[in-house]
């Protein structure tokens, strides 16, 4: 009998497995599960399908009167949704579970919190799986029967202090996303306006690179003039070089579009730092971005922040916000014990400032 070829042996083992599997499948479809006969793990459960316009929630059918829907819908206004928590409460609901989704559940969440019900946030994947037809009133109840038989996991939700930075975070990293991207647009217009003033001043960003841009901006063309703001730690350049690197082509528009970048990139700057004011570490950062400069103040705050860490990790202990007022007046001791030492050994004395009457 001639052997048959890898492709012949590879269709008939395909066609094993596709047998296989329908007689799997057969077989699960001729016992199926009844989803009355499981036994609930939590018995006062609900289930939430929250949208912008309407909140649907269903309690266990044994909470209810005879005759009466276990789902109702509510509005989002503030009233309504004090009526909704209020019915759970009046069906003694201890848990709530809603698909970890979209925002306009977050209100409700602190709501239901305030209320003493637990807030269950599980996976959405899980609840796209279920059968029939898919709408809110049917979606409320599948939340409602499956995590009640643990049959979903639940999503992650940090804690209120996390939750507060990470409100804070979000938009912060957003503002440094948008301030790079208007740090590309102010060096396109500046190769276009051919202000070679990448290759005499290692940091565009610096001093010496926004003194310069700015001067040109408000009007000012003279070489000899625009190399006073040099800096000689911030540039790579003699003077000749720097005199050579100022000389373009000033077009309106080219500096029109500058001028956009710059206005744009300040704004953004100016956002960041208001975050950073609320953020705690902001105030740890801004001190090392003073004594050592920008770079190395992130490195110190990153370490900072691993060391707060590794901390909680290993000794299994809360985070504890510090009190701002007092982590800033330490500071200012600090400081002051600082300047008092370094004037000592210039041979002067610090002596407050008296207010002027």
């Amino acid at each position: 009998m001639a052997s048959r070829s890898p492709a012949s042996r590879r269709n008939a083992q395909n066609a094993l497995k596709l047998k296989e599997q329908v007689r799997k499948r057969a077989s699960a479809a001729t016992s199926p599960v009844e989803m009355e006969k499981l036994e609930p793990i939590h018995r006062r459960a609900a289930g939430l399908d929250i949208g912008s316009a309407e909140n649907y929630a269903a309690v266990p059918p044994e909470t209810m009167p005879p005759g009466e829907s276990p789902v109702r819908v509510f509005g989002v206004v503030r009233e309504q949704q004090d009526t909704w928590v209020e019915w759970l409460r009046t069906c003694q609901v201890s848990t709530a579970a809603r698909e970890a989704t979209g925002i306009y559940w977050l209100t409700l969440y602190d709501k239901l919190e305030a209320a003493g019900i637990e807030g269950c946030l599980v996976d959405p994947h899980g609840v796209k799986a279920v059968p029939g037809r898919k709408s809110d009133w049917m979606d409320c109840q599948w939340l409602q029967k499956l995590p009640a038989c643990g049959l979903l996991p639940r999503a992650f939700r940090p804690d209120a202090p996390l939750r507060r930075l990470r409100t804070l975070t979000r938009p912060r990293a957003e503002w440094v996303c948008a301030a790079a991207s208007q740090q590309q647009h102010r060096e396109k217009a500046r190769v276009c306006l051919n202000l070679q003033l990448g290759l005499v001043v290692s940091d565009l960003v610096g001093e010496t690179g926004r003194a310069i841009i700015r001067a040109i901006l408000a009007g000012e063309r003279d070489p000899q003039v625009l190399v006073e703001p040099r800096n000689a730690r911030g540039t790579q350049a003699s003077l000749q070089e720097m005199k050579q690197a100022r000389r373009g082509p000033y077009r309106e528009e080219h500096l029109f579009v500058l001028q956009q970048s710059v206005d744009g990139w300040d704004f953004l700057q100016k956002q960041t730092q208001a975050c950073d004011a609320k953020i705690e570490l902001g105030q740890f950062y801004r001190r090392m971005k003073a004594r050592k400069g920008g770079p190395k103040a992130v490195t110190a705050t990153a370490r900072k922040l691993a060391c707060i860490i590794y901390h909680l990790i290993k000794y299994q202990e809360e985070f504890v916000a510090l009190d701002m007022g007092k982590y800033a007046a330490n500071a200012q001791a600090h400081r002051l014990r600082y300047l008092t030492r370094e004037a000592k050994k210039l041979g002067f004395e610090l002596v407050e400032a008296q207010e002027a009457a």
